[in-house]
């Protein structure tokens, strides 16, 4: 058994052993965020100077294990192992992390790699966590990482305020571990489109993985016009898990499915598929969750606007049924009038929508014009009558493009439209509930769109 200093997370996270060294950044770590540290562990907490720290790392055993978590060299938290009892291989996992460095992942990577290590050098059978209820953050990473809730520890932990807190207790055992390393290995997912280069979903589905600790293969497969189905088919056939479908290819995908959610049988097209057990096709619609969350970040959302928008392909069915639900008025423009007229008719028991050609819409002032349309995919914009963007109170494109502005926004901006935005918070929003379809966990968006890809 070969105990280690020092363990690497990724490029920029890494694990080293506690020294006495690190009493003092420990201890301005926690003056730091006192209170909130002392909420759920009153024994930091009440860390009072840099000597007590110093007296807690010099009164370690040589079998304990106490790691700072150092992203680049900055110390951000702790991460440990307590009470081993190596004549019956089973530990605990004990944490903290900073409340400035959380919903980023961090602590659920750094246990899995402590997870991993102990298990797989130093040999240990169990694991336990123990969180106490109500501490939210704490208890996710267990959950995320497939650990087994056994039971409730009553009144395990004393609190600052003088009352007892419970403790859940989650577990998992060395072959769970072994199991769930060697199926994950083998998730494969995709983004099936034409064109495809485009695609930020392998960077987003990416930083979901890394976030919530899902071990997954995320990547862009450029479709053929002709021989979409078989290709799909055998990606399926080939192990895949489940994929999103972007254009042209929605309405083909939905037809390739065996089973569907409400959402995508009312939309006629889907942007996610998962295999289920049997082998069965699952279709789901995300795009209207996606867009509606996007909107409301945006503020754009409010009960009874007018929304006018462009195109009546796949793209705009997956979108209407959430848009309705969210009691807004729908005008769909479209070239070819008979589609959008279908698509109005077939949403009209859920709420108000009309249809209209795209050389005929209403020169009204739209609360948000939405371009559900591809075209900017090859450089070109909706032919609409320049009055209806500038009047507009806000201008959304479904699309987006990497380190510039979709043609559709850009002519927007340069008819003073101030009011504007792509689809990446979209994108994120809908690739968000694919995620937890397919994982079962609903991965932190904000810190994505906060910090962009």
């Amino acid at each position: 058994m070969q105990l280690k200093s020092s363990l690497i997370v990724n490029q920029h996270l890494r694990l080293e052993q506690i020294t006495e060294d690190d009493a003092e950044p420990v201890f301005r770590l926690i003056c730091r965020q006192r209170d909130y540290l002392s909420r759920w562990l009153p024994g930091v907490g009440l860390t009072s100077n840099v000597s007590s720290t110093l007296k807690f790392i010099r009164s370690l055993k040589p079998l304990e294990q106490v790691f700072t978590i150092r992203r680049d060299d900055e110390i951000i938290g702790l991460v440990s192992f307590n009470k081993a009892d190596y004549s019956n291989l089973k530990l605990e996992i004990g944490y903290w992390l900073s409340q400035f460095e959380q919903k980023q992942g961090i602590m659920t990577q750094c246990v899995q790699t402590m997870i991993d290590y102990a298990f797989n050098q130093l040999y240990f059978n169990r694991i336990q966590i123990k969180c106490a209820i109500g501490n939210t953050a704490s208890k996710g990473i267990p959950q995320r990482l497939g650990f087994q809730l056994e039971g409730i520890e009553r009144q395990g932990l004393l609190l600052l305020s003088g009352e007892f807190a419970d403790f859940e207790i989650y577990s998992m055992l060395a072959q769970d571990w072994k199991n769930k390393q060697d199926k994950q290995i083998m998730d494969t997912y995709a983004v099936w489109g034409n064109p495809i280069a485009q695609s930020k979903s392998p960077a987003i589905h990416k930083i979901f993985a890394e976030q919530t600790g899902q071990n997954m293969k995320y990547i862009a497969m450029l479709g053929d016009e002709q021989h979409f189905e078989r290709q799909l088919q055998e990606f399926f056939a080939q192990g895949a898990k489940g994929c999103n479908i972007t254009a042209p290819f929605k309405e083909r995908a939905y037809r390739l499915a065996d089973e569907y959610s409400e959402r995508a049988l009312t939309a006629g097209a889907c942007n996610t598929l998962k295999k289920l057990e049997n082998g069965k096709l699952y279709a789901d619609n995300t795009d209207g969750a996606g867009l509606v969350s996007d909107l409301q970040r945006l503020g754009w959302l409010k009960p009874n606007q007018q929304i006018l928008i462009l195109g009546a392909g796949g793209a705009t069915k997956g979108v209407l049924l959430p848009l309705l639900q969210a009691q807004q008025k729908i005008l769909i423009a479209n070239r070819t009038l008979a589609k959008a007229e279908e698509l109005a008719e077939k949403f009209s028991p859920y709420g108000e929508i009309r249809a209209v050609e795209l050389k005929t819409i209403p020169p009204y002032r739209y609360d948000v014009v939405i371009n559900a349309t591809s075209l900017g995919l090859t450089g070109k914009t909706a032919d609409i009558q320049p009055e209806i963007l500038q009047q507009a109170g806000a201008v959304y494109d479904m699309q987006y493009a990497k380190e510039t502005d979709t043609p559709f926004i850009a002519l927007a901006k340069s008819l003073g439209v101030n009011n504007v935005s792509d689809g990446f918070g979209m994108l994120v929003g809908q690739a968000a509930h694919s995620f937890r379809l397919w994982r079962g966990i609903m991965p932190d968006i904000e810190v994505l769109l906060n910090r962009g890809i």
